[in-house]
């Protein structure tokens, strides 16, 4: 009896010691730079009504890991991944490594200034100014856009826009979602397009210890 007063005591111990994440949407963006061989895919699990954590999926030469970014209590939670088929969908499995400290992203929307032109239902275009005075922009976004049940720009905006994933300056008010952009940088010189490879509805939770 005593060491099924202690199980459960542990069990509760850590329960009242972890926090759960709730994810319920994937999406897949691949970038292409100038040259179209050089291609990059970029997945991330999302609280579709909650932006303020995500967990993105990084494929080394040797090892597959993910790490949940919480932006609210500035902590990164990395895990190990491993991947199995299921007839034609790959099924990701998630283990626990550890936690670090969650390092502010380098922007200061005091400094920065942000310009929309050309909004509408199916696009728009981005300037980014390095200052509020500056007159001519350091970054650019041309904007696809395709019809969603709710606003999810942010999910380009967290899986892209770095260091701006947290700027919440940065946003369409209308139930879209980004389909393709086109970026362009003024220093180093640089272009890349983006298009949406796929998003899906899906069910994850992921505890960690707090």
């Amino acid at each position: 009896m005593k060491k099924i007063y202690a199980f459960t005591f542990l069990l509760l111990f850590a329960l009242a010691h972890s926090q759960t994440y709730s994810f319920d949407f994937l999406t897949k963006y691949i970038s292409v730079g100038k040259n179209e061989k050089m291609q990059n895919e970029v997945v991330n699990y999302f609280n579709s009504d909650n932006f303020n954590y995500y967990l993105r999926l990084l494929r080394g030469s040797e090892n597959f890991y993910a790490y949940l970014a919480d932006e609210e209590q500035k902590k990164v939670h990395e895990f190990e991944v491993s991947e199995s088929k299921n007839g034609t969908d790959i099924i990701f499995s998630f283990k626990y490594i550890k936690t670090n400290s969650l390092h502010k992203h380098p922007i200061s929307q005091k400094h920065h200034r942000y310009e929309w032109s050309e909004k509408s239902s199916d696009g728009a275009t981005l300037k980014i100014f390095k200052t509020k005075k500056a007159k001519k922009s350091s970054r650019e976004y041309q904007f696809s856009f395709k019809k969603a049940n709710k606003n999810l720009f942010p999910v380009f905006r967290v899986a892209i826009m770095h260091p701006f994933e947290n700027e919440k300056n940065i946003n369409i008010d209308e139930n879209i979602m980004v389909e393709k952009a086109k970026y362009t940088c003024d220093y180093p010189p640089c272009s890349c397009d983006f298009r949406l490879a796929e998003c899906k509805n899906v069910h994850l939770e992921l505890t960690v210890p707090q």
